[in-house]
């Protein structure tokens, strides 16, 4: 009896040692994700869209496609500093750089690059540039701020940069599609 008592603590000691010696400290993930959202201008996409990665130290760009909502993902990307391209015919080509880890989440605007309107008075084409001409420089600085505040995860700052520009702009889309897209993240479904 007594030597069954030994054992069985001799035993425990021995399994629990064991375990701590095994018990590592975890290495930090040596890849991360990096996920975002597509946003036309001016509607939907009508087909999934071909997102890259881009490292410039790398012959092999990563490839994806977004759903028909523009949301897009990449996995197992190294760390390092990337450009996300996106390609749209109609639309201006986008470079949006990205720094791994640390940009798990963008939204990339799709704004068109020149739309032609046929009227009677003839053909014109106007430039998206001459739209956003019109919103006034302050709104425009307070938007560019909230997407910076996002992409450093203080969203608190970036509803109240955003709220600022529509006061500025009350018909800047941009600030109200980035705005109503924080709401919904945030459960905010009234206010979206």
């Amino acid at each position: 009896m007594f030597s069954k008592k030994i054992f069985a603590g001799f035993t425990f000691t021995l399994m629990s040692c064991s375990s701590f010696g095994l018990a590592q400290p975890s290495e930090p993930a040596s890849t991360s994700a990096v996920g975002g959202q597509i946003v036309v201008s001016g509607g939907a996409l009508k087909r999934p869209l071909l997102v890259l990665l881009d490292y410039s130290a790398s012959k092999n760009d990563q490839r994806t496609f977004t759903d028909l909502h523009g949301n897009f993902e990449f996995r197992n990307v190294n760390k390092g500093s990337y450009n996300i391209r996106v390609r749209l015919e109609g639309f201006e080509n986008v470079n949006y750089p990205v720094d791994v880890p640390g940009t798990p989440y963008v939204f990339i605007f799709l704004n068109g690059s020149a739309v032609h309107s046929h009227s009677l008075g003839g053909d014109h084409i106007v430039d998206v540039r001459q739209l956003t001409a019109k919103i006034p420089k302050q709104a425009l600085k307070e938007y560019e701020k909230a997407v910076q505040e996002l992409k450093d995860r203080n969203t608190p700052r970036a509803v109240e940069r955003l709220e600022k520009s529509i006061k500025l702009a009350p018909d800047f889309y941009n600030a109200h599609l980035g705005l109503a897209q924080e709401y919904r993240k945030t459960d905010r479904l009234d206010a979206a």
